[in-house]
């Protein structure tokens, strides 16, 4: 972003004034001849309106591209952190699942002892709390690997990993018509913004080329002293016999022409993601509100009958 300001800056100034001076002593003798020339640019000072536009398109398609992958970088450290607290609650159920087998086996081996169960039972438990066992590892080995994860988008990579993550889970929002989001997201999304900056910067580029063929071109003012001075202007032009710029012109009509089909691509590609993901929390509401209305109050119902039976 500081690159593109300092070029944007550059393209507001002046080109610096060339002075060309020339001394030549006449061959018979007599006052030496002096010929000075103070001259400019023509065709910087031409485009310079069309140069400061392109400039300033680039700025802020930079500076989109760069809020882009601030907000791609907070993303990625949102969800190792959410997913850190989700394993770190996983491991809490796999750790009482074990323990309430660890009881339910004690129970079946006091119930062997007295002869009222049966060597299958206590053979159960035992592969249920071997595999509770191993579920348990998987669920350490994950959790350790997303607080890694999370210590490296921190900038603490070899710090500690052992935070106390708090963060409670947003399970009730608001989801608006899928129309309204698309709307919203072609307005706001910095990719889409940066790559629309592009292209105007190429559509001035391409404005630019159109008077390539006058590189070269010069106005000042020319002098010459030859026992007297004389003063006038001048004016140096290119002839375009050979070369009158339909290379440049080329090139920039075929970079504009890519930057429209990735503008397209990327709002193509926004829409799609957009789709996704309001389909996506639509369907995990209605998970979310089928496990919290049915089958939450289902389970609760069936560990307490089974501990009334107990």
């Amino acid at each position: 972003v500081r690159a593109a300001q300092a070029g944007a800056h550059q393209s507001r100034l002046l080109s610096n004034p060339v002075l060309d001076i020339a001394f030549r002593l006449p061959e018979g003798g007599g006052s030496t001849v002096i010929e000075a020339e103070l001259g400019a640019e023509l065709i910087k000072i031409l485009q310079r309106p069309r140069r400061i536009s392109a400039a300033d398109a680039a700025l802020r398609s930079v500076s989109a591209k760069a809020v882009s992958s601030a907000l791609a970088i907070v993303q990625q450290t949102q969800q190792h952190y959410f997913d850190a607290v989700a394993l770190r609650r996983e491991t809490q159920i796999l750790t009482e699942r074990k323990e309430r087998i660890g009881e339910l086996l004690k129970v079946a081996e006091a119930r062997l002892a007295a002869g009222e169960g049966t060597q299958l039972d206590v053979a159960t438990l035992k592969a249920e709390q071997a595999t509770a066992e191993i579920d348990l590892q998987e669920g350490n080995r994950k959790l350790k690997a997303t607080q890694l994860a999370l210590a490296h988008r921190l900038g603490q990579p070899s710090g500690h990993v052992s935070w106390q993550l708090s963060t409670l889970f947003k399970t009730q929002i608001t989801l608006r018509k899928e129309s309204d989001v698309i709307a919203h997201g072609l307005r706001v999304r910095p990719e889409i913004q940066a790559d629309r900056w592009q292209l105007a910067a190429l559509e001035d580029r391409t404005a630019l080329a159109r008077l390539a063929w006058m590189e070269g071109a010069a106005a000042g003012l020319d002098a010459e002293h030859d026992g007297d001075w004389s003063l006038g202007p001048s004016l140096t032009l290119p002839l375009p016999i050979f070369d009158w710029g339909q290379a440049k012109r080329a090139k920039a009509r075929a970079q504009a022409i890519a930057s429209r089909q990735r503008l397209t691509q990327t709002t193509r590609r926004v829409v799609r993601e957009i789709r996704q993901a309001h389909d996506a929390v639509s369907q995990l509401l209605n998970t979310t509100g089928q496990a919290r209305n049915q089958l939450v109050p289902l389970h609760e119902e069936r560990v307490r009958l089974a501990k009334a039976v107990f």
